[in-house]
């Protein structure tokens, strides 16, 4: 569905082809000059690995001419899968009736329904406004299924310590440890009384 919303948007991008500022002028002129060694470049303070990582891709499979196209049908791909990542994570926490299965849809739809420029869409160079909410929502993921792992191990804990039998509980004297109990007997001449302290 995502990416149906951006082919229906955007479609002259996706079929004619699209760069973006930095896509060309940064990403495929470092990449061109100086190779896999353009991971380590940082541009504006930043390492754009995920854009390099696709001119890289491209420049292995296909001739430059091809990479306007390549580009635009890769945001499309990468597109589907932060869909499908935003629903698979939601899913985990909003389940069961109808109307939260709406939510969940409303989830994996937002980054592409939300009022933006469109100069973010179909272009490498703005991939992260679409990738972070999945990093988020992965690492908010883990903390949550962490936080439940701890809590269910102290359950577990709490309850064999009470299904544990009471110890030292006998009828026999016993020295030391708080809790036993010592038994003294007095005889009578009609009657035996039994005192416990």
């Amino acid at each position: 569905m995502c990416a149906l919303l951006c082919l229906y948007r955007y479609p002259h991008r996706v079929f004619h082809g699209f760069l973006w500022a930095e896509d060309g002028v940064i990403f495929i002129r470092e990449d061109a000059k100086t190779g896999i060694s353009a991971f380590w470049t940082s541009y504006a303070d930043y390492l754009h690995t995920v854009p390099r990582l696709i001119v890289r891709g491209w420049s292995l499979a296909a001739a430059p001419e091809r990479f306007p196209h390549g580009f635009a049908w890769t945001c499309v791909a990468v597109y589907f899968m932060v869909g499908a990542a935003l629903f698979a994570l939601s899913r985990r926490h909003i389940s069961g009736k109808p109307a939260r299965r709406r939510l969940r849809a409303c989830c994996s739809r937002a980054p592409f329904l939300v009022p933006q420029s469109p100069e973010i869409f179909v272009n490498i160079t703005n991939l992260q406004w679409f990738l972070a909410p999945v990093l988020t929502l992965i690492l908010l993921d883990l903390c949550m299924r962490r936080a439940r792992a701890v809590e269910n191990s102290l359950d577990k804990r709490l309850r064999m310590r009470q299904a544990k039998p009471a110890a030292g509980r006998s009828d026999q004297p016993d020295e030391g440890g708080d809790g036993n109990r010592c038994f003294a007997t007095f005889q009578g001449n009609s009657s035996s009384m039994r005192l416990a302290w």
